[in-house]
């Protein structure tokens, strides 16, 4: 959430308080909200906003950089990744232990078993849409973790984010269609300065993590659709 109003500070004419706007959001993002995630999508995506001035002022080091934030990526991608196979490895004497745990069975770790399993089963147009938190304690997905406790069963349950969410909920015909659709405004507005990078930051929202069903993102569009039809000026005021 906070990432998407630092984003939205980038529509706002230059001014002499623009940057410390931004500052000042980077700051919450980095020190308070303490969201991997959103740092990581902060950083990207001013990254690639700014990447054409970063390409002329440092293109002696930009082969270097690249390399350097790849390699960056990478470490992040391989440190995480091996912190879910740990969990992984201990989960199953977890579970015999803690049957009830919540954060257990109905959590990311129970989610890294359970999503596979219906994407097997159901690839082509998913399991349909908003029923992730109904399916998941089906036992034909949940592979060893128990059902869950009467009163925990209907507590809301999410997957992984919006791209995943879509793989899951609308299978590759989903996920293709999705991408159809955002090929299809990104070629109404990449003819505007940062275009590509404003149908990007849509996309990379759910990269990170955002479910689909999240109001936020669609303001983003909303907002970069009007900056499109020049109502920015209206949606500032």
């Amino acid at each position: 959430m906070l990432s998407f109003i630092f984003i939205l500070t980038f529509f706002q004419d230059n001014n002499r308080f623009t940057f410390l706007k931004r500052l000042f959001l980077f700051i919450i993002i980095a020190f308070f909200a303490r969201s991997k995630a959103g740092i990581l999508f902060t950083v990207v995506w001013t990254g690639l906003y700014n990447f054409e001035i970063l390409k002329n002022k440092l293109r002696a080091f930009i082969f270097p950089l690249i390399l350097l934030f790849a390699a960056g990526f990478y470490f992040l991608f391989v440190n995480v990744s091996s912190m879910y196979i740990t969990e992984l490895n201990r989960v199953k004497l977890s579970v015999k232990q803690r049957p009830e745990d919540i954060n257990l069975i109905l959590g990311r770790v129970s989610g890294i078993y359970i999503v596979p399993n219906m994407i097997k089963e159901n690839p082509v147009l998913g399991i349909g849409l908003g029923n992730y938190p109904l399916l998941r304690n089906n036992a034909e997905y949940r592979s060893f973790f128990p059902k869950p406790p009467k009163e925990s069963i209907d507590l809301d349950a999410h997957g992984f984010g919006g791209i995943v969410d879509i793989l899951v909920e609308m299978g590759i015909a989903g996920l293709f269609f999705f991408m159809f659709i955002l090929s299809g405004i990104n070629k109404e507005i990449k003819r505007l300065n940062k275009g590509t990078v404003l149908t990007l930051s849509f996309l990379l929202i759910y990269c990170f993590g955002v479910q689909i069903y999240f109001l936020y993102p669609w303001v983003l569009l909303a907002v970069i659709l009007a900056y499109k039809n020049n109502y920015i000026n209206e949606i500032s005021n």
